[in-house]
């Protein structure tokens, strides 16, 4: 049986690219008017953040289609990969509230 852990994880590594495209768009938009090596590096930051869940996202994938492969890992690993997810999700709001002030 699928862990309800995996599920969640899997919806909040979503959310991570949704905040990761949030960041993504707001710094593009502040080099656009600001051009500085500063700006640049947040935008680095953030397409790494957005590869990063990409990842996760084709892993859930993986695991989803070969679960009988794995169903001892995941579920041994779930909790911490969601707990993960969840303080990576609470950094990217973060980010995107003190960049839109």
């Amino acid at each position: 049986m699928v862990s309800m852990a995996l599920w969640v994880s899997a919806g909040v590594a979503f959310l991570n690219i949704l905040l990761s495209l949030i960041l993504l768009t707001v710094y593009v938009r502040n080099y656009r008017s600001i051009k500085s090596y500063f700006t640049a590096g947040l935008i680095i930051f953030s397409l790494l953040f957005l590869l990063l869940n990409l990842a996760i996202v084709g892993l859930w994938f993986f695991l989803f289609t070969n679960l009988p492969l794995a169903e001892a890992l995941i579920d041994q690993a779930m909790l911490f990969i969601l707990m993960i997810n969840l303080a990576e999700s609470a950094g990217l709001a973060t980010l995107i509230v003190i960049t839109l002030r």
